[in-house]
């Protein structure tokens, strides 16, 4: 009976590396710096008979379903904003580029990032920099498959700030 437990359930390392295509509609030398990339850390999914799902806000706050066992915890990701003027309020929107996630090897079952989440409103500090702090929600597909590879899985996703 062990035996077939492990043989059902599949290890999956996931971590969203930021693949953040970021834009700033501002071009006066101001930089958005990747401190921590968005991570959905390292996990097993134990069922997919269902949609799970894990999540992580910008606040550091977690949720996961049942479907998954964690290895590693989920983590939000950090970017610096810098050479920003000072005191500014800089309006910020996240979406989505690619939902369904891609794998560094084959892997018949992927993800589909479903939601990007982050403050509409940061202001810039006296030294003109701030810290972005960004969370997604990451699901299975619910198929009933557990065929998914130990791999890493990636997707990509878009921070727009502008003033």
């Amino acid at each position: 009976m062990a035996n077939k437990m492990t043989w059902k359930i599949r290890l999956c390392y996931l971590l969203i590396t930021s693949l953040l295509a970021i834009c700033s509609f501002v071009s006066h030398g101001q930089e958005i710096i990747e401190v921590t990339p968005l991570s959905f850390g390292s996990v097993a999914v134990l069922d997919n008979s269902s949609v799970g799902h894990i999540e992580v806000d910008s606040l550091g706050n977690i949720s996961i379903s049942t479907n998954f066992a964690v290895l590693e915890p989920p983590q939000y990701g950090e970017f610096r904003l810098v050479d920003y003027p000072v005191n500014a309020n800089l309006f910020v929107t996240g979406g989505i580029v690619q939902a369904q996630t891609t794998s560094d090897a084959f892997s018949p079952e992927q993800f589909t990032l479903t939601a990007v989440n982050t403050v509409s409103v940061i202001n810039i500090g006296s030294d003109g920099t701030a810290l972005l702090r960004v969370g997604g929600r990451l699901e299975t597909s619910g198929s009933g498959s557990l065929v998914f590879g130990d791999t890493t899985y990636s997707c990509r996703l878009v921070i727009t700030v502008n003033y």
